[in-house]
């Protein structure tokens, strides 16, 4: 390489010489050629020299962000070919169930990088419901497993020789988690396509976004019928709170609700880390305030990490207002990823190729399988006021009691 450079450097010298002792118009054009020639090599030299130091320890290329869903896509060799008109259409297979990124880091052989100068801070995007569930892959069709019906402890102290060890009671049912698809697809413009930046972000803010809304939806809403998972709040797969401030007179507003509903899952020896709410319903519980007028919760103005009773509060619009639930993500259910999200483009597609557009389609293929309804417990997130001494009596003792008061 030093090499390189030296000879460079004194053929532009001996260049420069020249063209102060030239006296004709075809020499000096002829100079000039050389000279131009020169210039080329010099920034190949330039660009080579900048790969190179880029290479080393501290470079740029040393630094390896993980790509979006939707830079892998345009990154694509498939995509590439398909967006010059070389192919009937392609799919890419996105194997990052992250939650969708924001950076543009796909491959400057696609387009170049632009940098921004300053320092841009990290930010972290709220938790949705799937992020909080462990994921399983399978190559089957149906997750069949037993689940624990009923559960007596009959265990007790026995004498050897003289006593029987006592029965426990213990009852199973067989469930199956049966492999569910959902997708959507969209059409865009062959404009589209030709930007790949534009393209990238389209497929991460909307192609796999409206796949992840859907299988939130599904998590807590699916009736388990035809081609509907199996969700949270069907009947049976979760339990019920059943508290009554009747009977529980410590519950006075729905934050305590939420604490017995945490109670009842670390009575069955589980760990509760997250409560589902829908964001209405979250922010009437963050307006709650004392006598004095002070906020139950801390300062509206101040960040949250939105702690309740030690779980994390995780807002779904999918959860019907006015219901909550309180489970142990870790042990109650979990989620089987069969194909995760596949992105395919094609013209074939009704009048596509006259038109000039092009059909992108998403889907993914998963189970749900609820395996611990006594760890997901919720319901209605209603506090009823329980009766006064006065309910129910007749007038003449309603008076007596407010003439003693």
């Amino acid at each position: 390489m030093n090499e390189e450079i030296e000879k460079l450097l004194s053929a532009m010298t001996n260049i420069e010489a020249r063209l102060g002792q030239l006296s004709t118009v075809e020499e000096t054009a002829k100079v000039k050629a050389e000279l131009a020639e020169l210039s080329k090599k010099q920034l190949g030299l330039a660009e080579e020299i900048r790969r190179l130091k880029q290479q080393q320890p501290g470079g740029s290329d040393n630094v390896s962000a993980p790509l979006t869903l939707g830079a892998r896509v345009v990154a694509d060799a498939g995509f590439l070919e398909f967006a010059a008109g070389k192919g009937k259409g392609f799919s890419v297979t996105l194997t990052d169930p992250d939650p969708v990124g924001t950076g543009s880091t796909v491959d400057s052989k696609v387009y170049p990088d632009q940098r921004v100068q300053g320092i841009i801070g990290i930010g972290t995007a709220p938790l949705t419901l799937e992020d909080t569930i462990h994921h399983s892959p399978t190559s089957n069709k149906a997750i069949v497993y037993s689940r624990e019906k009923k559960y007596v402890n009959n265990a007790a102290e026995v004498v050897n020789g003289v006593d029987s060890d006592p029965q426990s009671e213990i009852e199973f049912d067989t469930q199956t988690a049966n492999v569910k698809d959902i997708g959507n697809c969209f059409i865009v413009t062959k404009d589209l396509m030709e930007d790949s930046q534009a393209l990238a972000d389209y497929i991460n803010f909307r192609v796999q976004y409206g796949v992840k809304q859907r299988v939130e939806s599904q998590l807590l809403n699916g009736d388990g019928t035809n081609a509907n998972l199996s969700g949270l709040l069907v009947t049976g797969n979760y339990t019920p709170h059943g508290f009554d401030p009747d009977t529980n007179p410590e519950i006075t507003n729905q934050v305590d609700l939420i604490g017995f509903a945490a109670l009842a899952v670390k009575s069955v020896g589980l760990t509760p880390n997250v409560t589902i709410m829908n964001p209405v319903d979250y922010f009437k519980l963050r307006c709650l305030k004392d006598s004095n007028g002070r906020y139950l919760f801390s300062d509206p103005m101040a960040p949250s990490n939105r702690p309740i009773w030690d779980t994390y509060v995780v807002e779904s619009s999918a959860m019907p207002k006015g219901k909550f639930l309180t489970l142990d993500t870790n042990m109650a259910c979990m989620i089987y990823d069969r194909k995760e999200t596949v992105v395919e483009f094609g013209y074939e597609d009704g009048n596509n190729f006259r038109k000039g557009l092009v059909t992108i389609k998403a889907d993914r293929r998963l189970a749900f399988a609820i395996e611990r309804p006594s760890g997901i417990v919720g319901g209605d997130l209603t506090v009823t006021k329980p009766k006064t001494e006065g309910e129910g009596t007749d007038k003449g003792s309603q008076g007596a009691q407010g003439g003693a008061g």
